[in-house]
């Protein structure tokens, strides 16, 4: 089997996470080098906004504020994300590249068969779900799987974004371990109480953790390694540790500080 890059990062801000995410993607495209699986953790709580959302509408940066709640906007698209209590993927590599060729969706299949057997290795039987359309979504990611999304008794356990630049994509997700529900809604508009109301009151249909399937609480080290072994079953390939080359490191902190710390950048001015 062929050897991918993994790298294990520990826990980096909301912008620094973003950042290092695209440099990974710039590198590869500068260097065709081989595929990178990171995991990685948040230092605080972070919302994380899909490319195309509209912050000032969608986020209550008041509520953010008092609770110690970031806000970031990622490189991909989709809907709001709480970082909180998760483990996060992300993985860059050529659409040439058998593991990852094909369409958006195609590509997402063929990560999502790792992300499967992660639960799977965690004694969860998860489902890779068909994308459902409905007419009164909020800004929030995990109220609805969209396709090949990972489900847990019908509920959306793992969300995911891609974005592609030339031949190369960057796809990231998060693999929720415990959900915080309560600041979840506290940090996000609505278009009205009545509709804030009727989507909490069905949200627990909809989304759920790692934690709410198992009889027992895992460790980080535990998941991190059940999901490594997803991937690698997964994608059939194995995976060398590796660490942020001199250029990316370069490359994160210029998109950190030119970037990802931008008020023009969150609020797409």
């Amino acid at each position: 089997m062929e050897t991918w890059r993994f790298i294990d990062h520990g826990a980096f801000s909301g912008a620094e996470n973003m950042a290092i995410d695209e440099a990974l993607l710039e590198e590869a495209i500068n260097n065709h080098g081989a595929p990178v699986l990171r995991f990685y953790t948040w230092t605080r709580p972070t919302l994380s906004l899909g490319y195309f959302q509209k912050a000032q509408e969608e986020v209550d940066f008041s509520e953010c504020e008092k609770l110690g709640v970031d806000v970031v906007r990622r490189p991909t698209g989709g809907r709001a994300v709480l970082h909180e209590f998760e483990l996060t993927y992300s993985i860059v590599g050529s659409i040439q590249h058998p593991k990852l060729s094909g369409t958006v969706l195609e590509s997402y299949l063929k990560i999502s068969k790792g992300l499967l057997l992660g639960l799977k290795n965690l004694g969860i039987e998860g489902e890779i779900a068909e994308g459902k359309k409905t007419s009164d979504l909020s800004a929030i990611c995990f109220e609805a799987p969209s396709w090949y999304e990972l489900t847990v008794e019908g509920r959306k356990v793992i969300g995911s974004a891609q974005v592609r630049r030339g031949d190369y994509l960057l796809q990231h997700g998060a693999i929720v371990i415990k959900m915080d529900v309560d600041k979840l809604f506290r940090v996000l508009k609505f278009k009205s109480l009545e509709q804030k109301e009727r989507i909490r009151a069905s949200f627990h249909r909809k989304a759920g953790a790692i934690h709410d399937f198992s009889p027992r609480e895992f460790s980080l080290a535990e998941i991190k390694e059940a999901f490594l072994k997803g991937f690698s079953e997964g994608l059939e390939v194995n995976f060398q540790k590796s660490y942020l080359t001199p250029e990316e490191e370069e490359i994160s902190k210029k998109l950190l500080k030119e970037k990802y710390l931008s008020r023009d950048w969150l609020y797409r001015i």
